[in-house]
């Protein structure tokens, strides 16, 4: 069986840690999650979470020729990140648009 200790400190020093303990999980959570640079290329899966649908929608969209470009090699899929970027650039609406 373990102790624990208590340990009493002052509520600034308490934001202080939590501060701290914040800091550091972004920090970790970023170093795990590096973005691929603008010619990366990405599976089906990758590619389905980068723009926020399922991998059968974008099988769905492949064979009715809708959808962000992709790469065919063999029997592997490649979705380039700049084609993505574009294809969400390209669903993205003008407000102002619709204001008379």
């Amino acid at each position: 069986m373990s102790s624990a200790s208590i340990v009493v400190t002052t509520e600034e020093e308490l934001r202080r840690l939590m501060a701290q303990a914040v800091c550091d999980g972004i920090r970790r959570a970023l170093k795990d999650t590096r973005l691929p640079d603008n010619t990366a290329r990405m599976q089906e899966m990758e590619a389905a979470g980068y723009i926020g649908v399922k991998p059968a929608t974008l099988r769905t969209w492949r064979s009715r020729g809708k959808g962000p470009r992709f790469v065919k090699i063999g029997r592997g899929v490649w979705y380039m990140r700049r084609d993505l970027d574009a294809f969400i650039a390209a669903q993205s609406s003008d407000p102002s648009f619709f204001v008379e």
